[in-house]
């Protein structure tokens, strides 16, 4: 224990988890501190281990705090405050709280009260509504737990929105990790490995075989995306250049089951070129503030060469 803000631990693992699974348990290390390692965004398959990532980091802060050893290869932890957590999906349909008013309430409530000298754990945000409410959700949750100077946090922050890792290049203290999955032989392999990084699948059918969903489902899931995946990515693309009428394109020569597709995977696109120009405006727009704010005759000419230099790469 110490006094400062790091948390440095080393091949930390479950001690439940360890115990209870039949396969040998990965370790993994994780750093935190109040500035430069404040918000780990952590992308990665589903299944993969993110969650437990989540969860014995919070058991070994805790466990230290009480004076007990640690299921880690070393640690070095400060005094926190509080552990806050957000995880899981729970209703409360008798006080009228759905479970995405639950997610919201709990949400708030950390943005409320947690101080730098606390551990914050977010597992999934703005999941439970639509696409970009939860998005949007989730963006200003992670800038505001790194920004705010009475609340931001040590925060991990697991995710599916793979936008979010946008923050990592345009906030000084956010940081992307991934948890590492591959392929082989035609099924993932889940290495539960935390890694710099971001991810970029998230293999929810696979987990849906692992599951026991029926083959045929599976197969017709598998059909679905491919059609989904290439018509988002012709209709991206068409949009960038600025031709409106893919949809009618391309469904005129293909059955209605497909036409149906291409509808779905339009809207689909369009609004995947809607949110990424909307989060890069928001990030450009921090620039602007700053260019704003800053005392141009301050600066010395290597000073302001340096300046706009930091900026460039921020900007989109």
């Amino acid at each position: 224990m110490h006094d400062g803000d790091e948390i440095e631990i080393v091949s930390a693992r479950h001690p439940v988890i360890e115990v209870f699974n039949e396969e040998p348990f990965i370790p993994n290390s994780v750093y935190l501190n109040n500035s430069t390692d404040r918000l780990l965004i952590i992308t990665g398959p589903n299944m993969g281990g993110k969650s437990t990532v989540l969860r014995q980091t919070a058991i070994v802060s805790i466990l230290a705090q009480m004076g007990s050893f640690v299921p880690a290869e070393k640690a070095r932890l400060p005094l926190l405050d509080r552990v806050w957590t957000r995880v899981g999906a729970a209703d409360d349909l008798a006080r009228g709280r759905s479970t995405f008013m639950v997610e919201m309430t709990e949400t708030a409530a950390i943005l409320h009260s947690a101080t730098p000298r606390s551990l914050v754990l977010l597992d999934e945000i703005g999941r439970g509504t639509a696409t970009f409410d939860g998005l949007s959700i989730a963006w200003a949750v992670a800038e505001y737990l790194h920004d705010s100077p009475e609340h931001a946090a040590k925060t991990l922050f697991a995710t599916h929105y793979h936008e979010l890792t946008e923050l990592a290049e345009r906030l000084p203290g956010a940081q992307n990790y991934q948890i590492t999955a591959t392929e082989r032989e035609g099924e993932v392999v889940f290495l539960h490995r935390l890694e710099r990084g971001r991810a970029s699948k998230s293999y929810g059918i696979e987990v849906a075989r692992l599951a026991g969903m029926p083959p045929s489902a599976l197969a017709r899931a598998r059909e679905v995306l491919e059609r989904l995946e290439r018509y988002e990515l012709e209709v991206f693309t068409e949009e960038e250049s600025g031709a409106i009428e893919f949809a009618a394109a391309a469904g005129a020569d293909e059955s209605s089951e497909s036409d149906g597709l291409s509808k779905a995977a339009t809207r689909a696109g369009r609004r995947r070129v809607a949110a990424q120009t909307s989060l890069f405006d928001l990030a450009n727009q921090r620039v602007v503030v700053e260019l704003r704010e800053v005392n141009v005759e301050g600066l010395s000419p290597e000073e302001a060469r340096q300046f706009l230099k930091e900026l460039q790469k921020r900007a989109v």
